[in-house]
């Protein structure tokens, strides 16, 4: 029996016992499906922003590059830039390959450069990249 404003709630009868456990089973499932879908969401907006920041800096470059006057050295600086913001470096800097040298081309950051040209060799990241024609992630480059 019920008392006013009270709901009495009968014991589950052996019939009804599966249907509430697979509707808990179902709550569970429930849960790890929008936490699965709030991931995906979330990885989905991270690769959108990225593919946006390439585009911008796409479009910088190439604003530059379109000029009439065109201008070496500001198209390396825009470049080396949009490259130091796109893989969100502290500071980059961009050699252009001169025979056997390498030759400062344009830098964007805080860390003062001191080197103009460098002889192209394995013993140091830049020489072994072109060397072996393909680039190398140093992690920590004072290490």
């Amino acid at each position: 029996m019920a008392k006013r404003g009270k709901t009495v709630r009968k014991p589950a009868t052996a019939r009804q016992a599966p249907r509430a456990r697979n509707r808990a089973a179902a709550g569970v499932d429930a849960k790890k499906e929008n936490s699965r879908l709030k991931r995906e969401l979330a990885e989905a907006l991270e690769r959108e922003k990225a593919a946006h920041q390439q585009q911008t800096a796409t479009a910088d470059v190439l604003k530059i590059i379109s000029r009439s006057t065109f201008d070496l050295q500001m198209v390396l600086d825009t470049l080396t830039e949009s490259a130091c913001r796109l893989c969100d470096a502290y500071d980059a800097v961009l050699f252009l390959r001169e025979g056997e040298l390498l030759v400062f081309g344009a830098h964007y950051g805080p860390i003062p450069i001191d080197v103009a040209k460098w002889p192209l060799t394995r013993t140091w990241t830049n020489g072994r990249s072109v060397v072996d024609r393909k680039p190398v992630h140093v992690h920590d480059l004072q290490s």
